[in-house]
């Protein structure tokens, strides 16, 4: 058996990220779900924030991917903010929880990229990722907005998931772009003798 990706339940207690613990409950209201989909979001935002896009920025040498993953991560900082700022909207501490789709997802780049040698492939798994993890974020926020629509709740709310969703979606057309030339590069490469 391998090891589980996902938060420890022990003792009816759900052990977050950060620690935190609270108790494991059935979701049985949109809000407690719509703060369920937040608690995720929080994770993912913090994880790309803190962790995942600095590694990519120090290990990217196309000059392209590494400016866009700079602007990227000024607009993840503002992310964890604005999902911060939902939170407090809705009268509720803001929490995480891991999300395991995450934690695989970089998983499998750092076992793709240790198996590389040459810096255009390399470059080219970290473009792969963005683009895997962008459509994560964009599938998270659309659903978080859904719900958040469905229930009415402040228009902020709706306008500050609305820009994280905006963001996302443009940075996602950029890594389709830079895979789409770090590919071409790197078969051109493996063309010539």
């Amino acid at each position: 058996m391998g090891s589980n990706p996902t938060p420890a339940v022990s003792s009816a207690f759900w052990v977050g990220a950060n620690g935190d613990r609270w108790p494991v409950f059935k979701i049985a209201e949109p809000r407690e779900l719509l703060v369920e989909q937040l608690s995720l979001l929080l994770y993912v935002e913090e994880q790309l924030k803190d962790k995942v896009l600095p590694e990519l920025m120090s290990e990217a040498e196309d000059g392209e991917l590494k400016q866009g993953l700079t602007l990227h991560a000024t607009q993840t900082h503002d992310h964890v903010v604005n999902v911060r700022r939902v939170f407090e909207l809705l009268g509720e501490k803001p929490k995480t929880k891991t999300d395991p789709v995450l934690d695989a997802l970089q998983k499998q780049r750092k076992r793709i990229v240790r198996r590389l040698d040459s810096p255009k492939l390399k470059d080219l798994a970290h473009a792969e990722a963005v683009v895997k993890t962008e459509h994560l974020e964009i599938g998270a926020y659309t659903s978080a907005l859904g719900l958040a629509g469905a229930m009415n709740v402040t228009p902020e709310i709706g306008e500050l998931l609305e820009k994280n969703l905006a963001d996302e979606q443009k940075a996602l057309e950029l890594g389709v772009e830079a895979a789409e030339q770090l590919g071409e590069q790197a078969a051109a490469l493996a063309a010539t003798p």
